[in-house]
């Protein structure tokens, strides 16, 4: 099929919804929708429709049937548009072509917001906080979202409530079974579209895609944009609750749940509750003790993909993060954003009985054991009590006298990390320990 350019202005509009068409005769055909009566009614829900097609249509949201079926992959759908929209899948067929940078798109809706894009053009406005806006249901979405904080889907599992109906559809294949399975490792994913990412890893395909910054190279250019958030300066996001400004947007919704103590996602063995599906995926593993992801240097196992990938860092020495102020090299994002916090004088955590300031959550907890008067943790050999188990683990190296810890140097052996870590910078290195803390 021959691509289809964008050759006219859209030069008719609706005088009713502003929306506007390049044809006379899809403007008439659009005013029957103001025009007609809405005298189909669903017997479920009451909403009503303009034709007895678009209730018959709609009825099907409440049944399972899918009577229309993809006659390659047999993916079934409810209606035959949608069965149409998946064909082009595997065609490849993107009929519609921008005029300006020759971009393909599939779907009619697509090409038109994409042109948007070139002529800035945002005719509907909010009537609270001015804010522009291209489409319609992009105003009525940011109405809902900003001002009403109206929620009328819930879910029926976990009772979240979600002002929009795509968001919720999302959010219910957190409850659902991962149907989609890599036949390689057998991992199950909620997305065909994550899989399809997924199986790139085990395949000797190139990295086509690599960041101009650090030069880190990815399968694909959506990797790759999330990527480039960590170089970038520029924080859009705001926290309604604090004011922090973040770089993403879902990590703002992540952000506000530390306010609100929201943990909608509880555990089924031993019912502790958490704020996001991950967090709970990662705490199952301590009752069932898998560690699928293991080093192939010293085979040691991991819960997690990324512990391996920080974990690899230790035998390559690579230290891709470094702080701005002190130039000082981290092989982890997280050491060098708790480094940073020694430059500043922020705290982003109180204790609630004395109101002493910390830095970071983990030194908040291990603070408030100090406030308990019962030691859990007891020495097997000695029976002396401790209140942290990192103590009691270092307490009993003393029994034993056995070094966890060698210079990569000198093989001088170690009970403490600190204290190689010390070792190697005074005899080694030539580095002062903590010279970034004088002046």
């Amino acid at each position: 099929m021959k691509p289809f350019a964008q050759t006219q202005d859209l030069s008719y509009s609706c005088e009713i919804c502003q929306k506007k068409f390049k044809l006379r005769s899809y403007l008439r055909k659009h005013r029957l929708m103001h025009s007609r009566v809405r005298q189909f009614s669903c017997d479920i829900c009451q909403k009503r429709f303009t034709t007895k097609e678009y209730l018959k249509r709609h009825g099907l949201t409440h049944s399972q049937e899918k009577p229309f079926s993809c006659d390659l992959c047999q993916k079934t759908f409810r209606c035959k548009s949608n069965l149409f929209i998946h064909k082009m899948t595997h065609t490849g067929e993107k009929p519609f072509s921008c005029n300006v940078c020759q971009k393909v798109f599939a779907l009619k809706g697509n090409f038109v917001r994409h042109t948007m894009t070139h002529t800035g053009e945002k005719t509907f406005s909010c009537d609270i906080c001015q804010a522009t806006f291209a489409f319609k249901s992009y105003l009525r979405k940011h109405v809902v979202a900003k001002h009403t904080g109206e929620r009328q889907y819930s879910c029926s599992v976990c009772q979240k409530t979600f002002t929009q109906k795509r968001i919720l559809s999302g959010h219910m294949k957190s409850h659902s079974k991962k149907s989609f399975f890599c036949d390689i490792c057998h991992k199950s994913l909620s997305y065909r579209c994550t899989l399809e990412r997924h199986k790139l890893t085990h395949t000797n395909r190139e990295r086509l895609f690599s960041c101009d910054i650090c030069h880190r190279s990815y399968f694909d250019k959506y990797e790759l944009n999330r990527h480039k958030v960590i170089h970038t300066t520029d924080y859009s996001y705001t926290c309604p609750l604090c004011h922090k400004v973040i770089k993403r947007k879902r990590e703002v919704r992540r952000h506000v749940k530390f306010h609100t103590g929201e943990k909608p996602f509880s555990c089924d063995i031993c019912q502790k509750s958490f704020s996001t599906t991950k967090m709970l995926k990662t705490h199952k593993v301590v009752h069932t003790g898998e560690r699928p992801y293991s080093c192939s240097v010293c085979l040691k196992g991991f819960t997690q993909r990324g512990s391996v990938t920080a974990h690899m860092r230790t035998h390559t020495g690579e230290k891709p993060y470094s702080c701005d102020i002190c130039q000082r090299a981290f092989s982890d994002k997280g050491a060098m954003q708790r480094h940073r916090r020694l430059h500043t004088d922020e705290y982003s955590c109180t204790c609630p009985i004395c109101q002493k300031p910390f830095r970071i959550k983990s030194e908040l907890r291990r603070h408030l054991l100090n406030h308990k008067a019962e030691k859990s943790y007891s020495c097997d050999v000695c029976q002396k009590l401790f209140r942290h188990k990192t103590v009691l683990e270092t307490h009993k190296l003393l029994h034993t006298g056995e070094p966890r810890y060698s210079c990569s140097f000198c093989h001088k052996g170690f009970t403490q990390k600190s204290n190689l870590k010390t070792h190697v910078m005074k005899k080694h290195t030539g580095e002062t320990p903590f010279s970034f803390l004088v002046e």
